[in-house]
């Protein structure tokens, strides 16, 4: 049952009604004047985040409004506000409105100015709607409104990224006289925790190290911090007659792609700018450690719906990432897929650029070119690191005795 509000000409209607985060079950957008359907929708997948600039963004009214549904059913919307309602001029597209919210269990309420809106009035009474007030709306926006899932942006990092590419028996002490003192502390601690959790527990294998490596690091974000960790690593194992080899080149180059980490919320959060759900649930996907190949064999009853994976080992997912899954989920359904079909119905080669894409278009962490379809991200990593574990032991020289260091007799 659709609402109409008239709302006081002599204030701003955005002022009155301010944005809303999807998360709180109230999605709340201004519609442009028009007289095309797909804007309208357009407008109300911009209020769920969708940014149309980005690749997969089209201009289908049917499709707009299959993936609106999806979204809507994802975040589990409950009341879809339009501000200036009286600038859509046709009736076919309020019903469509009508139509998709209550598909999804929400309530369509239309805004005007007190000055305007005979028509939505009509509108509004002829499908057994009520004309309420701005106080009414405030009490029910207060009353269906969840609070949000914040999410704070990613804070720069205060860590130097130019570090001397030395080798490990110098490294610290090369840092004490290229850094200043606020610097050098900075690096120091990092070089004296890493340097301590790996003398405390050292590994006794390549891969291993290469496992140990590979957690430290990937709990930061800068080339300086994995250099740092990995000149720390090699210095404790020092210590215990081993000796450890990494790429450096390697390790930097992967650090500064993101490659050795997961996502953050905030980077998260951000996938919701694609309009098709498929792009948003891929990326997801590989980020909980899920190679291409897997990713393409996911099937819908392999995906809860309240977004989960089961059946699949996969690393833990934030509640921002299973709104993308329950989005794909959705609309797959809506279009006419079964539970055993793919989640995911678009070909392997598309996922791959679509995910290669994700650095470009997001700046966020991508799969690089080249990498084999049964690659999890962990393992590409890892691999890539070029590890090796060496005992510290000493080689004869050939025609050389060796003494007693007792005795002082050939041995």
């Amino acid at each position: 049952m659709p609402f109409l509000v008239p709302l006081p000409a002599s204030r701003s209607s955005r002022a009155l009604l301010p944005p809303t985060d999807p998360s709180t079950g109230v999605v709340t957008f201004t519609a442009r004047p028009t007289k095309h359907a797909w804007v309208i929708g357009q407008d109300l997948l911009a209020a769920l985040g969708i940014n149309h600039d980005v690749y997969g963004s089209g201009r289908r009214h049917g499709e707009d409004l299959e993936y609106a549904r999806a979204w809507l059913t994802a975040h589990d919307v409950r009341l879809v506000i339009i501000r200036h309602a009286d600038t859509i001029p046709s009736s076919e597209t309020l019903d469509d409105l009508e139509h998709l919210s209550s598909s999804v269990g929400a309530s369509l309420v239309l805004t005007c100015d007190d000055t305007v809106g005979e028509n939505l009035a009509d509108w509004v009474a002829a499908r057994g709607g009520t004309v309420t007030d701005l106080s009414a709306l405030t009490s029910l926006i207060a009353k269906t409104a969840r609070t949000p899932d914040e999410v704070r942006p990613d804070a720069p990092v205060d860590f130097p990224q130019y570090l001397p590419r030395t080798d490990f028996y110098a490294f610290r002490a090369r840092l004490r006289d290229v850094l200043d003192p606020e610097q050098f502390s900075l690096v120091d601690r990092l070089y004296r925790a890493t340097f301590h959790a790996i003398a405390n527990k050292p590994p006794a294998t390549p891969e291993e190290a290469a496992a140990t490596l590979t957690a430290l690091i990937a709990q930061h974000r800068t080339p300086g911090q994995a250099l740092t960790i990995a000149r720390a690593a090699q210095a404790a194992l020092f210590t215990h007659g081993l000796l450890l080899k990494v790429s450096v080149d390697t390790l930097l180059h992967g650090t500064s792609a993101a490659e050795h980490r997961r996502m953050t919320p905030a980077e998260i959060r951000s996938l919701r700018a694609y309009r098709t759900a498929w792009r948003s649930a891929a990326a997801v996907l590989y980020d909980a450690n899920l190679s291409k190949q897997q990713i393409h064999a996911v099937r819908l009853d392999q995906v809860t719906p309240d977004g989960d994976l089961t059946g699949v080992d996969h690393l833990p997912l934030l509640d921002d990432a299973k709104v993308y899954l329950r989005a794909q989920r959705n609309y797959r359904l809506i279009t006419g897929a079964t539970a055993s079909d793919l989640l995911i119905a678009e070909s392997r080669a598309y996922v791959t650029y679509a995910l290669r894409r994700l650095g470009a278009e997001l700046n966020l962490p991508a799969p690089s070119n080249h990498v084999p379809s049964e690659a999890r991200k962990t393992d590409r990593w890892q691999d890539s690191l070029g590890v090796a574990l060496l005992p510290l032991v000493g080689t004869r020289l050939a025609g050389v005795p060796s003494t007693d260091s007792q005795t002082g007799e050939a041995a």
